[in-house]
């Protein structure tokens, strides 16, 4: 659960195509593009 809230936090910041199905994708992406 705190994992798609992320997801979705990261989406908006970040305008990515984030979705409930993508949360492990998109929370490696942002910690990818932190890095």
């Amino acid at each position: 659960m705190k994992e798609m809230l992320v997801c979705l936090i990261i989406g908006d910041l970040y305008q990515l195509p984030c979705n409930f199905h993508q949360t492990f994708e998109c929370a490696e992406g942002f910690l990818h593009k932190n890095m």
